[in-house]
């Protein structure tokens, strides 16, 4: 049996990247992962591969899910989404980039909060849009990593939406966590979030920990069932490739003709957040 240190040596030394350190850039989600896995201090990632000097993109520009020039849905019906914006506020806060976060919010006040373009007026509006409580936390990060104090938007909360399940869950506990990071406080209203996120999904290694069950987040991550502690996951043993992001049914193996092996980077990442106060 292999220590936890082993284990995540494994698993970095075995990270699928592609030629800029995106993961999973065959997915157009590939900005969220790669951004969060880029947290790791030792994950290098050219993170600007997805920027094409004005706009942020789901992936490398050089494989765009969408063309902003014709509108044609390339894997996307829209060039960027909140959920992309969301890891890439984690990759700026956690890699000092002020550049960035700087970028983020002077694009969004001089385009009505529009960060990318879609199909469609309805798409552009419901996924393009950054919403205050998103760009309040960009202001957050500027401010903490010796930008100006937009004390005007910094004020909104981070914990807006009820009832969120699948991937909306994830986002709310992680925009939950980073707010947490930087305001270094936690509102009632966030702390009964995180516990119903938690009480409905107990295997969830993220929820546990946004619960502050780090010892149960520790044995959730050492589940070799979606872990295993030789190789990286595949297909086969669970058909989703970010675990945390995911409904308990989509942790399931694939159907036989699957045969992808995972990036790597939901484990990597999970280690980092649980450890990271402790050094390598």
């Amino acid at each position: 049996m292999i220590s936890r240190e082993q284990k995540f040596n494994l698993y970095l030394k075995n990270l699928k990247q592609d030629k800029y350190g995106f993961v999973e850039s065959d997915r157009c989600d590939s900005l969220l992962f790669t951004s969060l896995t880029g947290c790791v201090p030792q994950v290098e990632v050219n993170i600007g591969a997805a920027f094409d000097g004005e706009l942020w993109h789901r992936r490398p520009v050089d494989k765009p899910c969408f063309d902003c020039n014709t509108g044609e849905n390339l894997g996307s019906k829209s060039s960027i989404s909140r959920d992309m914006l969301m890891g890439l506020a984690w990759y700026c806060y956690h890699n000092k980039r002020l550049d960035i976060s700087e970028q983020i919010i002077k694009h969004a006040m001089s385009n009505w909060g529009l960060m990318g373009k879609a199909t469609d007026i309805k798409t552009l509006w419901s996924r393009c849009q950054i919403m205050p409580s998103l760009f309040a936390t960009f202001c957050w990060i500027s401010y903490r990593l010796g930008g100006p104090c937009r004390w005007w938007a910094m004020w909104i909360p981070a914990n807006f939406g009820s009832r969120l399940t699948d991937y909306e869950a994830h986002l709310q506990v992680l925009h939950i966590l980073l707010r947490r990071d930087l305001t270094h406080s936690l509102s009632y209203t966030s702390v009964r979030k995180l516990s119903r996120h938690y009480s409905r999904s107990p295997m969830n290694p993220l929820f546990a920990y946004a619960v502050d069950r780090v010892e149960i987040a520790k044995k959730l991550l050492a589940n070799q069932k979606f872990w295993p502690d030789d190789r990286l996951p595949t297909s086969s043993d669970r058909e989703a490739e970010w675990l945390m992001m995911r409904e308990p049914r989509d942790w399931a193996p694939a159907d036989s003709s699957s045969n992808k092996t995972h990036s790597g980077g939901d484990f990597i990442f999970m280690y980092w957040l649980i450890f990271r106060h402790i050094a390598f």
